[in-house]
Order: structure tokens, then C-alpha cells, then sequence
């Protein structure tokens, strides 16, 4: 006669104190992860930024060859509807198609739609942040990028590229809310501090520089405006 014998295994039981501690180390985790993905991502925004502005650099260096080695006017008039602005003169020399430029949908300003050019920050069109001299906030236009004019009030005037002295020294494209990126634009009205304590700045002579708030000068005779 034979037995019929079962055998049951018994699974060891988690104690409190052991629960407890998973818990805690996955507190910690998330603790230290959450916030170094928030800055991986605000890294990856910053580099998106520079490259957007590269590639600007490009296609005004190209606009200025085939027009007289000048840079296209901030907008002409000043101030005017988007077709008129410097980003629309340098649209097609990005290798957009004329037809694909249309508001709001794909525009510079950014206030809806999909956004599909390199005109938009990523940050900016996220989370603007205005500049601290800036008093009235981000404007409502929401735009990224400023052409620096090199002059106050000089809006609708061409800018000559043989007239910079000191194109590794002097902002071309800076980081504003609205289309002029000049001193009187950037430190009054316009002006943006996307990345943090800082803001990313193109120069005449190509190159993108990371700046913090405090070494944007105010002086609107220092060669980083003129």
C-alpha cells in the first residue's frame, strides 16, 4: 500500500522592519533620481538651445553673403507683423519651405501649435522665465531668439557685418521674448534667463557662449552690445 505524501514548501515571509527598509532605500532613490532627471533634461534643453542658435548663426552668415554682406534688419518696420521680422528673412536659408511658415501654427512666437522650428527653446516655449531687470515679465509674444542691432533704435536698419569690431567679444542673437536682442531690448523688455542663472548667446563670429545673468553687461556701450 503505498502513501501519497505532500510536501509543502513554505515561502519565507517579509518581517515590518524588512518592509520598511525597501520602502526607505526606494525613498532614497527617488530622492536622488527625480531631481538628476530634471537636470538631465534641462541640460538636454540647454544643448537644443545652442545648436538652434548654430544653426541660426549659419543662415545669417548666408543671408549676409547674398545681400551686400549685411545682416537682414531686427524687422522692417519696427515694429511689424512676423513676415517682417530678421527670422523670417533667414527662414528659407534654414531650408524651410515658404508654404510651411503660417500663424500661429508654426511661427516664431510660439503661443500655440506644434512649434516645428529651430526658433523655439525648448525651455521658452515651456517655462519662459524673464530676466531680473526685466520689470513687466515675459512679453506676450513668446518668442526665443533677439537680433542684436548694435544700436539703439536702429530696428529697421540693415546690419553690417564689416562694422563689427569685435565679433568674438559681441552678442549677435541673445535670448529674448520678442525679436529685438539688442542692450535696450534684452536688459528692459525682452530679455530671458532660460537655463537656470543663465542664458545661452550667439556671436558675430559664430560661436555659442553660456553667460549667467551677472555678466551680461548693462552698460550699453560695452562691446558686447556695440
Amino acid at each position: 500500500m503505498s502513501a501519497l505524501v505532500k510536501f509543502t514548501r513554505q515561502m519565507p515571509a517579509f518581517t515590518l522592519i524588512e518592509l520598511l527598509a525597501v520602502i526607505a532605500i526606494i525613498g532614497i532613490l527617488g530622492a536622488v533620481i527625480i531631481p538628476l532627471t530634471g537636470k538631465i533634461r534641462k541640460s538636454a534643453r540647454s544643448t537644443e538651445c545652442v545648436n538652434n542658435l548654430r544653426q541660426i548663426g549659419g543662415a545669417l552668415f548666408l543671408y549676409a553673403a547674398d545681400h551686400g554682406n549685411c545682416l537682414p534688419p531686427v524687422s522692417d518696420p519696427y515694429p511689424a507683423e512676423q513676415e517682417k521680422m530678421w527670422q523670417y528673412a533667414i527662414w528659407s536659408y534654414l531650408g524651410y519651405d515658404p508654404k510651411a511658415f503660417n500663424v500661429p501654427e508654426n511661427d516664431f512666437a510660439g503661443t500655440r501649435g506644434a512649434d516645428e522650428n529651430i526658433f523655439h527653446c525648448p525651455e521658452t516655449r515651456d517655462n519662459p522665465v524673464a530676466a531680473p531687470s526685466v520689470s513687466s515679465g515675459v512679453n506676450g509674444n513668446k518668442m526665443s531668439y533677439g537680433l542684436n542691432p548694435r544700436e539703439a533704435g536702429a530696428g529697421s536698419i540693415p546690419i553690417p557685418l564689416a562694422r563689427v569690431k569685435t565679433p568674438g567679444r559681441t552678442s549677435m542673437v541673445n535670448e529674448t521674448s520678442y525679436c529685438l536682442g539688442g542692450a535696450w531690448g534684452y536688459t528692459q523688455f525682452f530679455g530671458l534667463l532660460p537655463h537656470g542663472d543663465g542664458t545661452n548667446v550667439l556671436f558675430y563670429d559664430g560661436h555659442v557662449e553660456f553667460r549667467t545673468f551677472d555678466t551680461i553687461p548693462s552698460d550699453r556701450a560695452d562691446p558686447f552690445w556695440q
